[in-house]
């Protein structure tokens, strides 16, 4: 398969630094198989001028390397079998696959804001219309809990629809988790909700005298000034804000709890929930009209915010489950490759 090239457009090379599973660290794993199965990768890189476009030798996979730029785009595209982008490029992707007659791949893993939009002149509608012109060859998307694992948005004329895995953990599941404890994961942005579990943490504890709740992802000075704005002062020596921590550091912490307090907007079966889920916590999810979405296997590991705070009251404390399986981040990716390999040798 020497003769096929593959372009993958990126919004920059920090995209590749952020230590995010759902992006770069699945983007450099799949992308690293194909260049293995003799597939030429060949990345086009947004151009900043406060960013250096880097040499193809601190990628961990043979690549070239372009700075965008329309005429640098025309030649690659023109040669290339297949076109790769991410929901951040998907009007390039498509633009490109348009002009040229290309295959396109889109990764879709996970909604974002844009795509939650109801406005007729919005962004999922100008998709709409663009891939009614030219379908998308193969959608892989992720089934979040946000949608019924189908996207009425997007034309397309095979669809790979799964559910995100986790990297090898290997921790042991404690039996003795801390039913007082909680844990939030995700930085302080509108759609993570951390405002939201605040709030509804301020309430648990109301019931819960030792409670404690362990903030991942945001540190103590901007989670002091939260709980100030927020005028729960008293709160804070119940909050312990972690910042940025990862790998064994953080799933070590999160073992210990009992439960993830979720308040993200996009869909309730992200990174952060299936890291949870598979350190064996449950989840309280404080959007649950999107838990009916979720897979079957799932959901008796959420809880609604409304039914937590009854069955507290009740004094109950919740049914042993059996241990949720989570898929492996590497079999999922190995699996999408093997897809885009299979998809790449049709005619």
């Amino acid at each position: 398969m020497s003769n096929h090239s593959i372009v993958v457009f990126l919004n920059n090379y920090s995209y590749f630094q952020r230590d995010k599973i759902n992006g770069p660290k699945s983007l450099i794993y799949l992308l690293g198989l194909l260049s293995n199965s003799n597939v030429e990768i060949i990345l086009i890189l947004k151009n900043k001028s406060h960013q250096k476009i880097p040499s193809s030798s601190e990628f961990p996979f043979q690549c070239k390397i372009h700075a965008s730029s329309f005429f640098s785009n025309l030649k690659n595209v023109n040669e290339c079998s297949l076109i790769i982008s991410d929901r951040a490029n998907v009007i390039k992707g498509i633009f490109f696959s348009i002009f040229f007659n290309k295959k396109h791949v889109l990764r879709l893993l996970g909604m974002g804001r844009r795509l939650k939009s109801k406005s007729l002149f919005s962004y999922k509608n100008l998709l709409y219309l663009l891939t009614l012109i030219k379908p998308i060859n193969l959608l892989i998307a992720t089934n979040d809990g946000s949608s019924y694992g189908n996207f009425p948005f997007l034309k397309s004329k095979k669809e790979l629809f799964r559910i995100n895995g986790v990297e090898s953990i290997s921790l042991n599941i404690k039996d003795d988790k801390d039913f007082s404890k909680f844990v939030f994961l995700g930085r302080n942005a509108e759609e993570k909700g951390l405002v939201d579990a605040i709030n509804y943490f301020s309430l648990v504890s109301e019931e819960i005298k030792n409670a404690k709740l362990i903030v991942i992802g945001i540190d103590e000075e901007e989670g002091s000034h939260i709980c100030l704005r927020l005028k729960l002062n008293d709160l804070k020596e119940k909050i312990e804000f972690k910042g940025y921590i990862f790998d064994d550091e953080k799933y070590e912490i999160i073992s210990e709890s009992k439960w993830m307090i979720s308040g993200n907007k996009l869909g309730c079966l992200g990174n952060s929930e299936i890291e949870c889920l598979s350190l064996g916590l449950r989840i309280i999810y404080l959007y649950e009209e999107n838990i009916k979405y979720l897979p079957k296997k799932f959901l008796p590991y959420f809880e609604s915010k409304k039914s937590f705070i009854d069955n507290v009251r009740k004094d109950s404390r919740f049914k042993l489950l059996e241990n949720v399986i989570v898929d492996n981040f590497y079999d999922i990716h190995t699996k999408d490759a093997k897809e885009i390999l299979s998809f790449l040798m049709k005619k």
